[in-house]
C-alpha cells in the first residue's frame, strides 16, 4: 500500500522530492498508519459491563443522566466565553470552516486546535469535579 501511494505521488508532473526518500517514505507510512488507527478507533465502541443490563425506562437512569447533564453544564459555564461559544458551535455540528468564520479565526486549522484545547479543558474540569467521582461510581 505505501509503495502505491509513493508511485501515485511520483507520477504527478508537479511532484518534487524535497527531502531524503527515506524521510518521505516514512511520512507516507506514518500517515497511512495514523489514518487506519483513526478509522479503527472511531468504529470501536465499548460499553461498560455495568451499563449493559440497565433498562432504558429505569428512573435511576433518568436521574443519572440528569445529574451528568447538570455537571456538564456547570463545568461548561466555568470555561471562557470563547470556549463556550466554540463548543456550542461544535455541538451544533457546524463544519470547522463555519466555526472559524463565526468565531473570527484566521483559519480552519486554528479553529480545530482551539476546539481541541477547549474540549480537553472541559474534560479536565469534569474529571476534577467532586460530583464526577460520585457519578462515576454509580
Amino acid at each position: 500500500m505505501p509503495l502505491i501511494v509513493v508511485y501515485e505521488k511520483a507520477k504527478k508532473p508537479d511532484f518534487q522530492l524535497t527531502s531524503q526518500f527515506s524521510t518521505f517514505f516514512y511520512g507516507v507510512c506514518r500517515n497511512l498508519w495514523m489514518s487506519r488507527q483513526q478509522k479503527r478507533s472511531a468504529s470501536e465502541v465499548t460499553i461498560p459491563d455495568h451499563a449493559k443490563y440497565i433498562p432504558d425506562d429505569s428512573p435511576d437512569v433518568d436521574l443519572l443522566q440528569a445529574d451528568r447533564g447538570k455537571l456538564f453544564y456547570k463545568v461548561l459555564r466555568q470555561l471562557g466565553d470563547d470556549c463556550q461559544k466554540l463548543l456550542q458551535l461544535f455541538f451544533q455540528k457546524l463544519s470547522m470552516d463555519e466555526m472559524a468564520q463565526q468565531m473570527g479565526f484566521a483559519s480552519e486549522g486554528y479553529a480545530r486546535r482551539r476546539k481541541s484545547q477547549c474540549k480537553d479543558r472541559l474534560v479536565e474540569l469534569i474529571k476534577s469535579a467532586p460530583e464526577f467521582v460520585e457519578l462515576k461510581s454509580t
